[in-house]
């Protein structure tokens, strides 16, 4: 069996000398781009000429008609990172092919990274740490009379999907109430995982930790805005992990200037945003550079991930992570 590469300039961060190993075990390997270096659409199709499976991660160029016929037995793509919506085209879709996407293994450092935030931000750690660097012993007792502390504390999602899943289950172990917004939760499913299905403006009002993860679709666009941020409770806090767009950056800004509010965000739109914005600088502001997903060791995972489809595609095994493409203007 042939196996093509298709990816960007991550490729050997991804797969790691292991996983490159074990890949070129399972078939006749095409080229792989030098370390450091991605694929031009003509690396692509002489690396992938004649392949029944083309592999790769961030970076993969679209499965243009010129590709494609590089490769007119391809069954399988399996991309070692999240969202296919970039790469995979009308043509790919016709040809019937399979894709196989490790978005639920990129989406667990998400779940566990926001699992984090909840826990320190329902213990105040930043404005705590913020106070004592004003006020010094001071504020030793003082900065202890905010804190809301995890028993009964009340956790709003807003979207629901494979990242919201995972953080329900990770939210489990503690006595936090959780409610979660979705159009397309039912109330059964909501039961079966021990939430309440509620309203954004619910969550918005009464939740101590709001966190967004609707996906970047138009319908999602500006859902936090002066209206919502206006519900929210003094001293609770907003956590993005999912899309800039989901919030009016103005908006956002004017409330934690005027109002006790926090914001913990790891996207922004665009990104990074301009030298000056306040992002940077409000007190109230936790900005971090889009690191929520999988990053450093956690890459790896994906890597391993994506040979395990190769082995059980040859091994005539059931894959996991398949796309269904006829859904893909709706998903993250």
């Amino acid at each position: 069996m042939r196996i093509g590469i298709n990816t960007g300039d991550r490729y050997r961060t991804v797969f790691n000398e292991g996983a490159r190993a074990k890949l070129k075990g399972l078939g006749n390997l095409g080229a792989e781009p030098a370390p450091g270096q991605g694929m031009t659409p003509e690396d692509v199709m002489s690396s992938c000429r004649d392949a029944e499976v083309v592999v790769g991660t961030w970076g993969m160029q679209p499965f243009t008609p010129e590709i494609l016929s590089a490769c007119p037995d391809l069954k399988l793509v399996v991309y070692a990172a999240g969202t296919v919506k970039y790469f995979v085209t009308d043509e790919l879709c016709e040809k019937g092919v399979t894709v196989c996407s490790a978005a639920d293994i990129n989406g667990r450092p998400v779940a566990e990274f926001v699992l984090g935030l909840i826990l320190t931000t329902l213990k105040h750690v930043s404005s705590a740490n913020r106070d004592l660097r004003l006020t010094g012993p001071d504020g030793w007792h003082s900065g202890k009379t905010r804190i809301l502390g995890y028993f009964g504390s009340r956790i709003g999602l807003l979207g629901f999907g494979r990242i919201t899943r995972m953080l329900i289950e990770f939210l489990k172990p503690f006595d936090l109430e959780v409610l979660v917004e979705d159009n397309y939760l039912s109330e059964d499913v909501a039961g079966a995982l021990g939430v309440r299905k509620s309203t954004r403006e619910e969550i918005m009002g009464t939740c101590d930790v709001v966190s967004l993860h609707h996906a970047d679709v138009p319908e999602h666009h500006g859902i936090i805005n002066k209206h919502t941020l206006s519900l929210m409770k003094p001293g609770s806090v907003l956590i993005n992990t999912a899309r800039g767009r989901l919030v009016v950056e103005e908006d956002l800004v004017e409330a934690l200037k005027t109002r006790d509010l926090w914001a913990y965000l790891d996207v922004t739109h665009p990104e990074p945003p301009a030298s000056g914005h306040p992002f940077y600088t409000l007190p109230n502001c936790v900005l971090t550079p889009h690191i929520a997903g999988s990053i450093g060791t956690e890459v790896e995972r994906m890597g391993n991930w994506a040979v395990n489809q190769v082995q059980a595609f040859t091994a005539g095994k059931t894959l996991e992570g398949i796309v269904d493409l006829t859904t893909l203007s709706s998903i993250a």
